[in-house]
Protein backbone atom coordinates (compact mmCIF):
# COMPACT_ATOMS: atom_id res chain seq x y z
CA UNK A 1 0.00 0.00 0.00
CA UNK A 2 1.31 3.42 -0.90
CA UNK A 3 1.54 5.86 2.00
CA UNK A 4 0.11 9.36 1.82
CA UNK A 5 2.44 12.16 0.80
CA UNK A 6 0.72 14.61 3.14
CA UNK A 7 -0.60 14.03 6.66
CA UNK A 8 -4.33 13.20 6.77
CA UNK A 9 -5.12 16.24 8.89
CA UNK A 10 -8.76 16.12 9.99
CA UNK A 11 -9.73 13.61 7.27
CA UNK A 12 -8.94 10.55 9.40
CA UNK A 13 -11.98 10.73 11.66
CA UNK A 14 -12.42 7.01 12.33
CA UNK A 15 -8.79 6.21 13.11
CA UNK A 16 -8.37 8.92 15.72
CA UNK A 17 -11.64 7.95 17.41
CA UNK A 18 -10.70 4.27 17.49
CA UNK A 19 -7.36 5.10 19.11
CA UNK A 20 -8.97 7.43 21.67
CA UNK A 21 -11.65 4.94 22.70
CA UNK A 22 -9.27 1.98 22.71
CA UNK A 23 -6.72 3.80 24.88
CA UNK A 24 -9.34 5.22 27.26
CA UNK A 25 -10.51 1.68 27.97
CA UNK A 26 -6.94 0.36 28.26
CA UNK A 27 -7.34 -2.07 25.37
CA UNK A 28 -4.32 -3.11 23.31
CA UNK A 29 -4.57 -3.43 19.53
CA UNK A 30 -4.43 -7.23 19.56
CA UNK A 31 -7.17 -7.42 22.19
CA UNK A 32 -9.29 -4.97 20.21
CA UNK A 33 -8.83 -7.09 17.08
CA UNK A 34 -9.83 -10.22 18.97
CA UNK A 35 -13.01 -8.51 20.16
CA UNK A 36 -13.85 -7.40 16.63
CA UNK A 37 -13.28 -10.92 15.35
CA UNK A 38 -15.61 -12.40 17.96
CA UNK A 39 -18.26 -10.05 16.57
CA UNK A 40 -17.64 -11.46 13.09
CA UNK A 41 -15.56 -8.60 11.69
CA UNK A 42 -12.44 -9.81 9.90
CA UNK A 43 -9.94 -6.97 10.38
CA UNK A 44 -6.23 -7.52 9.90
CA UNK A 45 -3.49 -6.08 12.09
CA UNK A 46 -2.17 -4.14 9.10
CA UNK A 47 -5.53 -2.59 8.34
CA UNK A 48 -6.11 -1.50 11.92
CA UNK A 49 -2.63 -0.03 12.17
CA UNK A 50 -3.12 1.81 8.89
CA UNK A 51 -6.47 3.14 10.00
CA UNK A 52 -5.07 4.37 13.31
CA UNK A 53 -2.04 5.99 11.64
CA UNK A 54 -4.08 7.51 8.80
CA UNK A 55 -2.50 5.45 6.04
CA UNK A 56 -5.80 4.04 4.77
Amino acid sequence: MKHRQEPPGDKNIIGSRVVAIRKSKGIKQREFLARLQTLGLEVSVGYLLGEEKGWV
